[in-house]
């Protein structure tokens, strides 16, 4: 089986977190999974827990609390608490996809009610964080009138 570098990095965290659970808790978790996190660990990344500090402080990857989020829930934590849990994740994933679809519905995308036809006024923060305001104004300049410029520019000439 072919590990990338940053599954074995997580890995190598997960097997160091394991050293620090109590007896009782490592043994919900199956002797196989164990045995992986420590056959499929980089040998060179070093990891220390830091026993003062919760698993929520710990310095470790994205990827490694959510390995550990899916072995909690998977392994450890009672069936009420479980369904709590996956009832708050499917919570929280609703209204990420009712925020995403209200801010990228494409029927409300060129709606605004607020702002007059000819100006659209948009709100620009530059480098330093200084809030500005530019105008777009549709300048419409007829085909007469850029004629009789380019021959008043002619004879000016």
């Amino acid at each position: 089986m072919l590990i990338t570098n940053d599954y074995s990095i997580v890995f190598s965290e997960v097997d160091e977190i394991f050293n620090y659970l109590s007896l009782d808790l490592l043994e919900k978790i199956p002797k196989k999974l164990r045995d992986a996190t420590k056959k499929f660990k980089n040998e060179d990344y070093v990891f220390k827990y830091d026993v003062t500090k919760s698993l929520e402080q710990q310095n470790i990857h994205e990827q490694t609390k959510n390995f550990i989020s899916a072995i909690y829930l998977t392994y450890i934590c009672s069936n009420e608490k479980k369904e709590s849990l996956i009832s708050i994740c499917k919570n929280n994933d609703l209204e990420k996809e009712k925020a995403i679809r209200e801010k990228y519905n494409p029927d409300n995308i060129f709606k605004n009610p607020d702002k007059s036809k000819n100006e659209n006024i948009e709100k620009i923060n530059d480098v330093e964080g200084i809030e500005t305001n530019t105008s777009l104004v549709e300048y419409k300049k007829s085909i007469i009138s850029r004629l009789f410029n380019k021959i008043k520019n002619f004879f000016k000439k």
